[in-house]
């Protein structure tokens, strides 16, 4: 048996029974819209089948919509008594009722994308998950407490913004409708027994006080969707004005096709991530672009009509200290927790 295979049995029942949390008896769905020999979900279901866990694949390709594959995955997950769920498709369903119908069966959910089987050993059976928890926390407690904040890089990215999660006059002002509030979201990675949902561990995201985000995005590592994009060769750059994006410039071919598609849609930025698995590399899985080491990740518009962009090698500074540049954490504890992966 080869090095990889038995990287790929491991990573597999690591996957099952201490991320999703299943035993012998216990029920998991996957769903999946690419062919399923892409895919790690042979190798997962064999290893299940290995550990008395059945598993259900639901192939998703065939449908001709994303409508309609909301309404064939609330079906089943309605009448499957499920124990947990992973999501291994491109077309993610967070902002859909797919994820609150397996809330409400209190079914585990876990969406790693349409990972391969080279990508599930890299970000699944290489990590240590514990250590990954605790680097996402930290950065989660300095993203807490930020107040003025920098992105930068050497590709022209230069974006300023504000925070104030973690002020009382924040919070204050919040309710007094004189401010909106930022939010720093936990880490994604972790589920517990009861329930719950979240994604492939190593991101962090937050959103700034809208009004106060400014500057230009230059997008040069990943964009999706719409599909036609994905990886790039060329930079995609956003003008950003008080939290809108105003403008879409760069690429002419990656670009036209970007303002096309969200031709008189909403372009409010929702979100930036910073990624610190330190698996995950910019390939054509937005779960796992998302997440590779020292990037930024820039989300705007409204579902169905909202892309993620990967902002490589940024400049993060927080409050007059450098969190992190060149893919390196540069703050102390951080630092010494990125070292320790």
């Amino acid at each position: 048996m080869s090095v990889a295979q038995v990287s790929i049995e491991y990573a597999c029942q690591y996957f099952l029974n201490k991320v999703l949390l299943l035993n012998a008896g216990d029920r998991l769905l996957v769903y999946i819209d690419r062919p399923a020999e892409e895919l790690v979900v042979g190798e997962l279901q064999a290893r299940a089948l290995c550990l008395g866990i059945e598993t259900e694949i639901l192939q998703l390709g065939h449908l001709s919509s994303s409508t309609e594959m909301v309404r064939v995955l609330c079906d089943r997950i309605a009448s499957g008594e499920f124990n947990a769920i992973c999501e291994m498709a491109d077309q993610y369903f967070y902002l859909t009722p797919v994820w609150g119908q397996a809330m409400e069966e209190a079914a585990r959910l876990y969406s790693v994308g349409a990972m391969d089987r080279a990508a599930f050993v890299r970000c699944v059976g290489q990590v240590d998950h514990a250590r990954l928890a605790e680097l996402g926390d930290a950065l989660y407690q300095i993203l807490r407490g930020a107040r003025r904040v920098r992105l930068e890089t050497g590709a022209g990215t230069s974006i300023r913004f504000r925070m104030n999660t973690g002020s009382l006059l924040g919070r204050i002002m919040s309710r007094l409708r004189l401010t909106a509030m930022s939010q720093v979201w936990r880490p994604t990675g972790t589920l517990k027994p009861g329930g719950g949902a979240t994604f492939l561990g190593g991101q962090l995201s937050f959103l700034p006080i809208p009004d106060t985000i400014h500057g230009r995005a230059v997008i040069d590592g990943y964009l999706w969707p719409p599909d036609g994009i994905g990886c790039l060769e060329e930079p995609i750059v956003l003008e950003i004005e008080r939290g809108q994006v105003v403008e879409i410039g760069g690429d002419p071919a990656t670009s036209g096709l970007l303002r096309n598609w969200l031709s008189g849609k909403e372009k409010a930025v929702e979100h930036f991530c910073i990624g610190f698995n330190p698996g995950a590399r910019l390939n054509n899985n937005l779960v796992e672009a998302e997440r590779a080491f020292g990037h930024i990740n820039i989300g705007f518009g409204t579902y169905p009509y909202h892309t993620d962009g990967v902002i490589v090698k940024p400049r993060l500074t927080i409050d007059g200290d450098v969190l992190m540049e060149n893919n390196t954490f540069i703050d102390g504890r951080i630092a010494s927790l990125a070292a320790a992966l």
